[in-house]
């Protein structure tokens, strides 16, 4: 048996360190969940502005669409002339125009969705949960700076880091120090099961 008696806490120092290694990891674990979440939001948030978007620009298009059957109804009962219908031709196909650009930039924007959940690129959803402001506590911006530096995991990391530093500054300080352990040993010989039998024993004690 070897037992170490005083190792002037460098058990202690490791245990220390495997501990905050620990927190360092799961600090990173949570880290890496709210940037997969916030980039989840992003790109619903980015999709569904797009969609209304896309929404307003279809209906600015059957807006000109109707102009331009009023237009023409007026110019075939000799009210107006070519040039008018001619104008809101043009400002219909502008209309057009922005409305492809949506329906493409809406693609773009749910490819982008399914590979922040990391689904395939083309699998649909049905874009349910409308947009309403965010409520946000009225608190000066020490408060804001005060729950940032507690609750990030950055600046979390970066106490542990500064801890598990000096941990493993003072665990190389201790192995500057003597350490002491004990050693004890025992053997028992038995020639027969109960007779012609012996013992034997050995105690230490070492300083390194």
């Amino acid at each position: 048996m070897d037992q170490v008696v005083y190792d002037a806490g460098q058990t202690r120092n490791a245990l220390r360190s495997a501990e905050l290694g620990r927190s360092l990891a799961g600090e990173d674990q949570r880290r890496t969940e709210m940037e997969v979440i916030a980039a989840v939001v992003r790109t619903y948030h980015g999709a569904v502005l797009t969609q209304q978007a896309l929404e307003v620009a279809s209906e600015a298009v059957r807006s000109g669409e109707a102009d331009l059957a009023r237009a023409e109804t007026i110019r075939a009962a000799g009210m107006s002339t070519d040039a008018d219908v001619l104008s809101i031709r043009v400002h219909l196909a502008g209309m057009r125009e922005q409305q492809i650009r949506r329906r493409s930039e809406l693609d773009v924007a749910r490819a982008a969705l399914n590979e922040a959940l990391g689904l395939p690129l083309g699998t649909p959803h049905d874009l349910t949960t409308t947009l309403t402001p965010a409520r946000i506590e009225n608190l000066p911006l020490e408060g804001y700076e005060k729950e940032s530096l507690a609750e990030r995991p950055e600046a979390r990391q970066a106490r542990l880091a500064t801890s598990l530093a000096e941990t493993q500054s003072a665990s190389a300080r201790a192995s500057l120090r003597p350490q002491v352990t004990l050693h004890a040993g025992f053997e028992a010989d038995r020639q027969r099961f109960l007779t012609r039998g012996g013992a034997n024993w050995i105690g230490s004690a070492t300083l390194r």
